[in-house]
């Protein structure tokens, strides 16, 4: 009776050790597409800053041109009616 339930111990253990494996290796398996996902969004996130960025001072710029034409149109009518 003691030995059938210490081998049924043993088993029991060397089955939770086999399943706790199998597990850690599926877990490793879904890591890595996970993080290299994660990568790839922090890096898609990186460039949208920089086109956000880079499409805010152009957008400054053009404002800049447009009232710089503005002003020299206008100074340019009123030395014509003077």
């Amino acid at each position: 009776s003691i030995a059938a339930t210490a081998v049924l111990l043993c088993l029991t253990l060397y089955y939770l050790l086999t399943v706790l494996k199998d597990v850690r290796k599926i877990t490793g398996s879904i890591t890595k597409p996970l993080e290299s996902v994660r990568q790839f969004i922090q890096g898609m996130a990186k460039k949208s800053e920089i086109i956000t960025t880079a499409a805010n001072v152009l957008s400054q710029a053009a404002d800049e041109v447009i009232k710089y034409v503005k002003r020299k149109k206008e100074s340019h009518e009123s030395s014509q009616e003077n």
